[in-house]
């Protein structure tokens, strides 16, 4: 296994042209309403999906410790979801087509998997009008804590749309995110302990 590769959250690029800015946009809108059709399966599985997904986010862990090292801006979720297309396609107008019909396939599947939920919505597939580019961040930011950087196609790949992951980094990971973002402190004991006492059992 590689060592896991801490990567820095970033503030959420900013969403409009400027002087060295990286314009983050949606992924609807990089399809285009021309090609944007009604949601449809278009001969895309739910495991076919998941397969793609995996491969996509493992892209973007790839893309963001290059960019962390070069220091340069990460690209955008989206961006790199177009780009994965075209590198997979021998012509632009074929990676369009394609990118196209598997945004609408995200769509239609959108509900059957946790997987596909949570794409469909960082990625701005599905809900075009939540999206958030530092939403992705900080989801690899987790995802980068409970899995080396190398495996995060393998650990997402199942066919089923489950995530596998080592238990006891799961933990830690929750302690170290519970602990900075769960305000109300009774209810935050209480989760805390129930880790602990999960974690003891691992021991």
């Amino acid at each position: 296994h590689a060592q896991c590769v801490s990567s820095q959250v970033q503030t959420d690029p900013i969403q409009h042209a400027g002087h060295g800015e990286i314009v983050a946009r949606p992924l609807t809108d990089i399809v285009g309403k021309k090609r944007l059709g009604k949601p449809s399966t278009g001969g895309w599985t739910v495991e076919s999906l998941h397969h793609t997904i995996a491969q996509i986010y493992q892209a973007k862990v790839n893309a963001n410790i290059v960019d962390d090292r070069a220091g340069h801006p990460r690209e955008p979720f989206p961006e790199v979801v177009h780009d994965y297309f075209v590198n997979e396609f021998p012509d632009v107008a074929t990676a369009k087509k394609a990118l196209a019909n598997f945004c609408n396939a995200v769509r239609a599947h959108a509900d059957a998997t946790p997987m596909l939920y949570w794409f469909g919505l960082i990625s701005g597939a599905t809900k075009p009008e939540a999206f958030s580019a530092q939403g992705i961040e900080f989801f690899l930011q987790v995802l980068s804590s409970m899995i080396p950087s190398d495996d995060v196609f393998m650990c997402l790949s199942e066919e089923n749309g489950d995530t596998v992951v080592p238990l006891r980094q799961t933990l830690q990971s929750m302690s170290s995110i519970i602990s900075m973002y769960w305000y109300d402190q009774e209810s935050r004991d209480k989760v805390m302990a129930r880790i602990a006492r999960l974690q003891t059992c691992l021991v």
